[in-house]
């Protein structure tokens, strides 16, 4: 008869830790074989693999619920916007209430939007103010060299080039190219 070896619990604790590691390799080690066998070998991507076999002809796929869009609360600025235009008030109408109380027509369409919402009337008619004019844009030549540009038979293309060179942008190597046009000089890029 043989005799085991008397453990001490440090080493049956030991034993443990092993085994545990040993089964937990073996795991690892075969789920990894299950997902290796899993792949396409002409696209190298895993495969769907079913859970249980799938009895009678192919399922059909089944389409998700598509949920519907929510409609974010409206900021209180942006629903008295809307009760401006839905009165039928227009852009022009702002700008001549702005003017009247010293907003910019932004600001002054929600106003008008939270006076109308409040049962008030706006001292401007729905839809009777004149068209605003734009306000003016100062030009520092820029839009005479760019035409200058075009008008010596340059490209964009052209323009791209020359930033290349002069290290700007291409809007920029335009105008300065605009500029060296009308002050007579040539160019390092030809049409």
């Amino acid at each position: 008869m043989s005799e085991t070896p008397h453990r001490t619990p440090a080493q049956r604790r030991a034993a443990r830790v092993v085994t545990a590691t040993v089964v937990a390799s073996g795991l690892a080690l075969a789920g990894g074989s299950a997902y290796a066998q899993a792949r396409d070998s002409s696209t190298d991507r895993p495969v769907p693999v079913a859970a249980e076999p799938v009895a009678g002809p192919a399922a059909e796929p089944v389409a998700e619920p598509v949920a519907e869009p929510v409609a974010a609360p409206l900021p209180a600025d942006d629903a008295a916007r809307q009760t401006y235009f839905a009165a039928g008030y227009t852009y022009d109408d702002a700008v001549v209430l702005g003017a009247q109380w010293n907003l910019d027509p932004f600001e002054a369409k929600a106003e008008a939007g939270r006076k109308l919402a409040a049962g008030q009337t706006l001292p401007v008619a729905p839809g009777s103010s004149p068209v605003a004019e734009p306000a003016p844009v100062e030009d520092d030549g820029s839009a005479a060299a760019v035409d200058a540009f075009f008008a010596a038979g340059h490209d964009y293309d052209d323009a791209v080039a020359l930033a290349a060179v002069w290290n700007v942008d291409p809007f920029e190597a335009k105008v300065t190219a605009g500029q060296r046009i009308l002050a007579g000089e040539t160019l390092p890029v030809a049409p």
